[in-house]
């Protein structure tokens, strides 16, 4: 059995799924999955954005549970492990010190009992596969390394159950049939005073310049434009090329088949804009992306060698 901890909104559940389905299919594809998804209910019960968005995709079947994975399921030295953590990142480390130390004493011993953990700020490339009875994974695993060994399951599995909405039919059709760029613009909660030192990045400047990057690059492009604030986009995206909008009212598995039918891509430091990049089958497709994926220390795995980036 792999059991998942879930979190966040379509991307951060993504990163999640898609290390785990590399798991199971490293270990075989015997593996059952469960997953929990209390970290999303809980993010903000009032945003019903959060939820749990695997159940509109191909994605393998899966087991749900509101109880604690490693505390229901796990083996006793899984749980010891898992003991070992919570009193040295949450209680000896504050006490005696050393506390980056024992997270990283912490964590790699979970590994090796199978319960795997994963950091934003490690910037870890390679996991080993876990041979323990049962894998428990916790963490956002923002590294394409981690799974581009499945990529075409992905892509597949990353597919919409339902078929395309009628009303965007046109668009659909606009999408395959031209030289479309995506261009994803992130707003709302980045502006806000809770996010917005530490993750508003792409401003109007960013764009202009990627924009004049596709002109110089992509002939004839169509611009395709998803954006949480579509009325600013249209306000201040004025463009001489072929411009289109989605409506900013169709439900993430909609929007996600959308983003990613296009064939190049400008992307916003938001993980639901990379997912649509890393979806695109393209072969000569363009990403650019800002230099950077956040406001701190470390450098993010998300940002690939292949893109082209901007300094933000």
């Amino acid at each position: 059995m792999i059991g998942t901890y879930m979190s966040g909104r379509l991307g951060n559940q993504f990163f999640r799924y898609a290390y785990t389905r590399a798991i199971q299919y490293e270990r075989g594809n015997q593996d059952s999955l469960i997953f929990n998804f209390n970290m999303v209910y809980n993010k903000d019960p009032k945003d019903k954005s959060f939820e749990n968005v695997l159940k509109y995709f191909k994605v393998q079947p899966y087991q749900t549970t509101t109880k604690d994975l490693v505390w229901t399921y796990g083996s006793l030295r899984q749980k010891w492990a898992y003991i070992q953590y919570q009193l040295n990142v949450k209680g000896l480390g504050r006490i005696f010190g050393n506390v980056n130390k024992r997270k990283i004493d912490s964590y790699m011993n979970l590994r090796k009992k199978g319960v795997m953990y994963a950091k934003e700020d490690e910037n870890i490339t390679t996991f080993p596969c876990p041979v323990t009875k049962d894998v428990f994974i916790n963490g956002n695993f923002e590294n394409s390394k981690f799974f581009n060994s499945i990529k075409d399951i992905l892509v597949q599995e990353f597919k919409p159950k339902a078929e395309l909405l009628p009303q965007n039919t046109e668009l659909f059709s606009i999408i395959t049939k031209t030289n479309s760029v995506c261009v994803t613009i992130r707003r709302g909660d980045y502006l806000s005073n809770r996010y917005k030192n530490a993750f508003f990045l792409c401003d109007e400047h960013y764009f202009e310049k990627a924009i004049q990057i596709i002109r110089e690059k992509v002939k004839n492009p169509t611009f395709v434009f998803f954006s949480d604030d579509i009325e600013w986009v249209k306000n201040s995206m004025r463009l001489k090329e072929p411009c289109y909008y989605e409506s900013g009212n169709d439900p993430v598995w909609e929007k996600i088949r959308l983003m990613s039918a296009c064939k190049h891509f400008v992307i916003s430091n938001s993980t639901f804009s990379w997912w649509a990049q890393y979806l695109g089958v393209y072969p000569e497709k363009i990403v650019i992306s800002p230099d950077r994926w956040y406001n701190a220390e470390w450098t993010s795995m998300l940002i690939e060698d292949s893109f082209i980036k901007i300094p933000v």
